[in-house]
């Protein structure tokens, strides 16, 4: 099996930076690791697990990830969803090329959940991913 984090993230970070709805929100504050003092609100790239998903003719994999929207509005938690529904939608069932010899086969949004973090003032929304790959 081909680990696709790699060069997923790369597509990822680029594509969504690139996109004008989710600039127009975030500008390019879009993370791996979100800098200390990052302004808000912003994105970073959060967990991934990669399973094999081997078929007749393929050693392909499945790849589940989150994205994580941060937001210190004090109206609330809309900006934070905001972000993030406009992230799921950019990237749901979007085609980027991937590098190191990976093909990107799906990617789909799945789930949002959002929550408040213990400082009691920031926002925070995680977006769950599917992602199919193959080699190329």
């Amino acid at each position: 099996m081909l680990d696709p984090s790699r060069p997923l993230q790369d597509a990822i970070i680029a594509y969504l930076k690139a996109d004008a709805a989710v600039r127009e929100l975030v500008g390019d504050r879009i993370y791996d690791a979100a800098p200390k003092g990052a302004e808000f609100p912003h994105a970073s790239m959060g967990g991934v697990q990669v399973l094999p998903d081997k078929g007749d003719a393929v050693d392909g994999a499945e790849a589940f990830f989150t994205i994580d929207a941060w937001s210190q509005n004090a109206k609330g938690f809309g900006e934070v969803m905001n972000v993030a529904r406009v992230i799921a939608a950019a990237l749901d069932d979007a085609e980027l090329v991937l590098a190191g010899g990976v093909r990107l086969v799906d990617l789909t949004a799945e789930s949002i959940h959002t929550l408040r973090d213990p400082d009691g003032i920031t926002r925070h929304a995680v977006i769950n991913f599917k992602a199919l790959t193959e080699p190329t």
